[in-house]
């Protein structure tokens, strides 16, 4: 990471503070942490902090992504159809520098907007219930976070391969509802492809190995994996399954022992990879782009 990089992710960063984009996406965030109040208070009987949890977790699993994606989509192809990629490329900071450089002011906006969300999390929980179940907490938020940033490196990552705003979000979207659609029938192609015969709906031990990990390879069902870590039961990805079991443990479902590989701290890479890979992958293809 050079300088140039880190000058633009600050000034990335500050813009996005000034467009009030950092403002909506806190103020959003936070209105949603106050509807799951809400919510809870309203339904369960004698709440208590350790109530908000699993909804939080929830919601927090399905609209990190989508505002991750927002903030980042326009990164590049935004200056590029405006225009002004020229003036920041005819200056210091080449093509590389512009295209890290908004992966990490992007991020940035993100990391501030979740912990803006959970610090009010924690006010609320303070507030009402005079309680804080501050280890539950601080996993869903640290899981929030790298499954946030890991969004903003695919949005990035889509916005530095693209000429055209219109592109963008239809990528973005695309990518959003393969992962929380139809992630499950794309593996359970390459399961069909490799084995013959597609996975059992109730596998009961008949499962292969290999065929968990690609489910965990969406990183929505990544953050589940840390998410189910941290609380200690399972809550399962809210994606649309046909052939995955949702809220079952990988033992119940893999024929024989279950590998390193499934252990729950690999979330962790899976989810590093998922912030870095689309971003080199747009960089190669910004490096050479004619941008007109």
């Amino acid at each position: 990471m050079t300088n140039r990089t880190v000058t633009v992710a600050r000034k990335d960063f500050e813009d996005a503070v000034q467009s009030k984009m950092l403002w909506s996406l806190i103020g959003l965030l936070v209105f949603i942490v106050g509807l799951i109040y809400f919510a809870v208070w309203w339904n369960v009987d004698s709440p208590e902090a350790i109530d908000i949890v699993g909804p939080a977790s929830a919601i927090m699993q399905l609209l990190v992504p989508l505002v991750a994606l927002i903030a980042g989509y326009l990164s590049i192809v935004g200056e590029r159809q405006s225009g002004s990629i020229k003036v920041l490329l005819s200056l210091p900071p080449n093509r590389r520098d512009v295209v890290f450089g908004k992966l990490l002011g992007r991020s940035g906006v993100i990391v501030s907007a979740v912990l803006a969300a959970f610090l009010a999390l924690v006010l609320l929980s303070l507030a009402v219930f005079q309680e804080l179940p501050i280890v539950d907490f601080l996993g869903i938020a640290g899981a929030s976070i790298l499954t946030g940033t890991a969004f903003v490196g695919i949005a990035v990552g889509v916005s530095a391969m693209v000429s055209s705003r219109g592109k963008a979000m239809a990528g973005v979207i695309g990518l959003y509802l393969v992962f929380l659609l139809f992630w499950d029938l794309l593996t359970a192609g390459i399961y069909r492809l490799l084995e013959g015969e597609l996975p059992a709906p109730d596998p009961s031990g008949q499962w292969e190995a290999w065929y968990v990990f690609l489910q965990w390879l969406n990183p929505i069902e990544a953050y589940a994996v840390l998410t189910d870590a941290v609380l200690g039961e399972s809550f399962g990805a809210f994606t649309i399954s046909i052939f995955a079991p949702q809220n079952v443990s990988d033992s119940d479902i893999i024929a024989g022992e279950v590998p390193a590989y499934l252990s729950d701290p690999v979330a962790i890479p899976i989810l590093l990879v998922w912030f870095l890979l689309p971003v080199v992958l747009g960089y190669l293809r910004f490096r050479t782009a004619d941008l007109g």
